[in-house]
């Protein structure tokens, strides 16, 4: 009996004690389940990167004041559709943010099986060398930290201060096909620690970029 009315109450969200009072006493926790209870939160989310508005990405890296960290494969689409990316890269760091940006080694196996799983033959690669190529005249900006990682990537990464993009990998799929999430520290640090903890590891791994 008391299953069922939990199983009930569960899908009004409320206590047994709140359907049946006389049957079923009120305990401290409100007799909530697991599920009833569990912390939920509302990220804003497009089925692709493509509907992300141009916008949204100009302003996420505009706004910048402590930090911007970047993991991607290659993420050329950023040079190629916002107007003086790498500019705001500078510019966020002579303001004295700390930018990182991690990006696939045009070098490494991971960018072969990459190209292999999306069907597209030598394309990551080519697009890899290409963000390296666009960053490499301004290393000796202080300030701005570039790496090649051969890491495989479950997400590409584009944090600023306490906001962040994820743009999830789907196997076979290219990046511009797959979901896009944007949320804020404040909304659910758990998570946000998660991806946090991800960069740091491909960081402490990668090899940086030549200033010479």
């Amino acid at each position: 009996q008391r299953v069922n009315a939990q199983a009930a109450a569960d899908v009004l969200e409320c206590t047994p004690h709140e359907l049946w009072p006389t049957q079923f006493p009120a305990d401290l926790t409100g007799g909530r389940s697991a599920s009833a209870t569990a912390i939920t939160f509302r990220p804003t989310f497009y089925a692709t990167r493509t509907q992300v508005p141009i916008t949204l990405w100009q302003n996420h890296f505009a706004s910048a004041r402590t930090s911007i960290d970047i993991l991607v494969f290659a993420a050329t689409f950023l040079f190629d559709t916002l107007d003086g990316f790498t500019t705001t890269l500078v510019d966020a760091a002579k303001r004295g943010a700390q930018v990182r940006f991690l990006v696939g080694d045009p070098r490494g196996e991971n960018m072969v099986l990459r190209g292999q799983e999306e069907g597209i033959g030598n394309s990551v690669i080519a697009r890899s060398r290409n963000s390296v190529e666009l960053l490499t005249p301004h290393l000796q900006t202080s300030g701005l930290q570039v790496r090649t990682h051969q890491t495989t990537l479950y997400t590409s990464i584009f944090r600023v201060d306490d906001d962040m993009i994820v743009n999830f990998h789907v196997y076979g799929s290219p990046g511009r096909n797959n979901p896009v999430m944007v949320f804020s520290r404040s909304d659910e640090p758990r998570l946000w620690t998660t991806f946090e903890d991800a960069f740091t590891r491909v960081w402490d791994q990668a090899e940086p970029l030549p200033t010479s």
